[in-house]
């Protein structure tokens, strides 16, 4: 049997308010539904893909993304015959996200402060954010 690699590594727009859950065994997930624009031929369509972050990812990501937030996700893929409310079934591709992205909004600048927490500013008009300078690296 030969085996791949299934790591998919991509950017888009949030296009929903991530939705936080619980499952049945305490276990917290976050849906975020990305979608970007493809260009075929002279028109334009959007395609969406929902990442799926687990545990402490899903709690940061439903903390502090919102719609319309551009991010990086990177992960696995996996796909799923899903039955929807009108009864159809279909096939959906998620990605089970690895490692997540935010992405500086508007003319910020992303910095990243203390325990890994990124903070953005406008350089034009506000100081940067404090640097700990009691870490140990």
């Amino acid at each position: 049997m030969a085996t791949g690699h299934n790591k998919w590594i991509l950017d888009g727009r949030i296009a929903y308010e991530p939705e936080l859950r619980t499952t049945p065994t305490g276990i917290q997930v976050c849906t975020l539904r990305l979608c970007w624009s493809k260009k075929v031929g002279n028109k334009e369509t959007s395609v969406f893909v929902n990442a799926v972050c687990w545990r402490a990812l899903a709690i940061t990501a439903a903390r502090y993304l919102h719609k319309g937030d551009l991010v990086g996700v990177s992960g696995e893929v996996s796909g799923a015959l899903k039955t929807k409310q009108d009864g159809r079934r279909e096939y959906v591709l998620e990605i089970n996200v690895d490692d997540l992205t935010f992405f500086p909004q508007g003319g910020k600048t992303q910095t990243s402060v203390g325990d890994g927490y990124v903070e953005a500013y406008d350089p034009g008009t506000e100081e940067p954010p404090p640097i700990d300078d009691t870490l140990p690296y």
